[in-house]
């Protein structure tokens, strides 16, 4: 998982900045805890810049400091030449603005691929244009290229690459990715059992909610 500074994440929502930042440390914890609960997951890496959220990392967890940020593919990078990888490991990258995420969801990435020497597994985003989750067996099988139409990019790179398997996995707790306020309306009508939503539905944030 590649978090980005919480001081400069989500330029886009009309929040107070404590707000923001509260914002995204649930989010972070809401994907922690389901993949501390994944029955499929062996190891858990962290990536970011940002030292004060690798030194509180949950148990089980490895930090992966990302000493000059520059973008989600280059953290993955990062993360990629600092631990050695298996042939037959399958790793998963997931951002860490998904709240709705449930371990159930992370076992399935796991459980398709197994059966699969070589495969791509990728769940779009809500409105389609991105990636909000990436399976790669074996992990250096592609070259992650998220940011704008990641999901077609991804695509169009698997098909290049002879005996991949692709699979598109369409999950709804995996679509919602939170960058604008009509996410987060709809993580105030959601009765999903996450710290996320528990924190939208307190009176500080919900009033800027509704304002929107």
């Amino acid at each position: 998982m590649a978090v980005k500074d919480f001081k400069i994440a989500k330029a886009r929502l009309a929040l107070p900045f404590h707000l923001k930042q509260e914002l995204c440390k649930r989010m972070f914890f809401d994907v922690c805890n389901a993949l501390k609960n994944s029955t499929q997951v062996d190891k858990i890496f962290v990536i970011t810049s940002n030292k004060n959220l690798l030194n509180n990392l949950p148990s089980r967890f490895i930090s992966i400091f990302e000493n000059t940020p520059n973008g989600l593919n280059n953290a993955i990078q990062v993360g990629l030449q600092a631990r050695e990888f298996q042939l037959d490991d399958a790793l998963l990258i997931l951002p860490s603005d998904i709240p709705l995420l449930s371990s159930s969801d992370i076992d399935s990435y796991f459980e398709i691929s197994s059966s699969h020497e070589k495969i791509m597994i990728i769940s779009p985003s809500l409105r389609k244009d991105g990636t909000n989750a990436l399976l790669l067996k074996p992990p250096s099988i592609l070259k992650p290229v998220f940011g704008l139409n990641s999901f077609e990019k991804h695509v169009a790179r698997a098909r290049s690459i002879s005996q991949l398997k692709i699979h598109v996995h369409p999950m709804n707790n995996v679509a919602l990715d939170v960058d604008t306020m009509e996410d987060l309306y709809t993580l105030l009508n959601s009765n999903a059992p996450c710290m996320t939503c528990e924190l939208v539905k307190t009176g500080d944030f919900s009033r800027y909610i509704k304002k929107n």
